[in-house]
């Protein structure tokens, strides 16, 4: 995903999108704090900096890819190629 995100920076609007979704159907909830640090993230920053984000390795990186805004950027048979790629 994140080379395909470095090769097409405006797929980024996809997450723009999920995640202005998401809070819009929750006026009244309290936004976890990964999907405050993506939308805050996804503002300000550029492009490396995001696929930084979203590789890290870490428990933090873990973390944040718990509540991951991209969905929807990959197609179904690039999911499917990674679920072949990796073991469950």
């Amino acid at each position: 995903m994140a080379e395909k995100i470095r090769g097409r920076p405006e797929l980024l609007d996809i997450a723009k999108s999920n995640l202005r979704r998401w809070l819009a159907a929750e006026p009244g909830a309290n936004p976890s704090a990964a999907r405050r640090e993506w939308q805050r993230n996804l503002e300000t920053e550029s492009v490396e900096e995001i696929i930084r984000v979203m590789t890290d390795p870490t428990e933090e990186g873990h973390r944040r890819r718990q509540s991951t805004p991209f969905v929807g950027i990959l197609t179904p048979e690039e999911v499917q190629a990674v679920r072949r790629q990796c073991p469950d």
